[in-house]
């Protein structure tokens, strides 16, 4: 645990922020335009995967045992609900969003007509292949690696996990337009995280649920009579999902996590104490 206070969160900031200059002047040298850019995403993304590989090898951290669940207390059914009940609040907690913003016309730090155009836009199929793998497979693998491996572990040496959890999870959320509903996602696979000590379920459950997202913007805005036929069968999902997730977090309590945090911390301090003698 002690090997990710080695790992200084400061430093990632300031390298990441020199490569997106970087990679932003060279962007603009050939042209490109960095808004909403997959290259320009795929790339930073790359930088930030490599930055934590070189950063784990160096302090002994070993991901591929990241990604094996010794005890797996979820079953198949289980996390297929958990999932379409994060994906159909999150949508929810979307329209929400968009409607308080549009109403009350606060600022919005997304334009979402150019970004469900972005995520709509026509493009050739190995664009459109790319884009796929990387929105679908790729992002969510750093992503987890990133927010629920790295930072979590990351802050909770400081702060504890409740609040590494809360910490990790606004962050994650303040990179995408959804920000309620990321932010409830986000506790929910880092909730994950902590009760199968593996990466390989929050994963999984998060590239669902971007490729969930894949096809909801690519096909059903297609169609709007298509999306209003739905609507009757999406109150009676949010419904369902509102009781599920609330049975979820009311079960898996943050605090739970922090008690065994602490009881870890202490245990390795001791053992290392006697290390010493």
């Amino acid at each position: 645990m002690f090997e990710f206070e080695r790992i200084k969160f400061r430093n990632f900031i300031l390298y990441f922020f020199i490569f997106a200059v970087c990679l932003e002047i060279l962007f603009e040298h050939f042209n490109i335009n960095t808004e909403n850019s997959i290259l320009f995403n795929f790339f930073t993304d790359i930088f930030t995967l490599f930055w934590l590989l070189i950063k784990f090898k160096k302090n002994n951290i070993i991901v591929k045992d990241q990604y094996k669940i010794s005890e797996n207390k979820f079953e198949k059914k289980y996390i297929l609900k958990l999932t379409i009940s994060l994906i159909a609040i999150s949508i929810m907690f979307s329209f929400l969003q968009d409607f308080i913003i549009s109403f009350f016309h606060f600022p919005s730090l997304y334009n979402d007509k150019d970004l469900v155009n972005f995520y709509m836009k026509k493009r050739q199929p190995l664009e459109e292949l790319f884009f796929a793998f990387n929105l679908i497979i790729f992002v969510p693998f750093v992503e987890e690696l990133f927010f629920r491996f790295f930072l979590i572990n990351r802050f909770a040496l400081k702060w504890g996990i409740k609040k590494a959890v809360i910490l990790s999870s606004t962050m994650f959320a303040l990179m995408h337009p959804n920000f309620f509903g990321t932010f409830l996602f986000a506790i929910a696979v880092s909730i994950i995280y902590l009760e199968t000590k593996s990466l390989k379920l929050n994963t999984f459950i998060h590239m669902l649920n971007n490729l969930t997202a894949y096809i909801f913007l690519k096909i059903l805005f297609i169609s709007n009579l298509f999306v209003y036929l739905l609507i009757p069968i999406f109150i009676l999902i949010i419904f369902y999902s509102s009781k599920f997730l609330y049975s979820f977090f009311s079960t898996y309590r943050l605090s739970k996590y922090d008690k065994e945090f602490s009881k870890k911390i202490n245990e390795e301090i001791s053992q290392a104490k006697y290390d010493k003698l």
